[in-house]
């Protein structure tokens, strides 16, 4: 009883500590563009996604675009274009740290 309790709990443990570590993947990119300090990135939805649906997070000239809203909606996915008011311009060298890909 003891030795089955002690395996219960050190199972236990373990999912805990490795529950901590697992992190969304980064939003794929499908294409992005600057105009003036407004960037335009275009990515998918189900049909719900929104700007406020994502963070801009900013390292230096590194950019991390991050969603915190799922989109729950159900349409087939499809690519939309989202715009972000932005401190930088166009002329500024920005690097994504999320995946960038061509549009399908």
């Amino acid at each position: 009883m003891k030795s089955s309790l002690i395996v219960l709990m050190l199972v236990l443990l373990s999912a805990c500590s490795t529950s901590g570590k697992s992190q969304e993947p980064a939003e794929t990119i499908w294409g992005y563009r600057w105009q003036g300090n407004i960037l335009f990135v275009d990515v998918t939805s189900h049909g719900c996604t929104k700007a406020e649906d994502f963070s801009l997070l900013w390292n230096e000239d590194l950019l991390l675009l991050k969603r915190h809203t799922p989109d729950r909606c159900r349409r087939m996915p499809f690519v939309t274009t989202l715009n972000f008011e932005t401190q930088r311009t166009a002329g500024q060298l920005v690097t994504f740290e999320n995946p960038v890909k061509e549009k399908p």
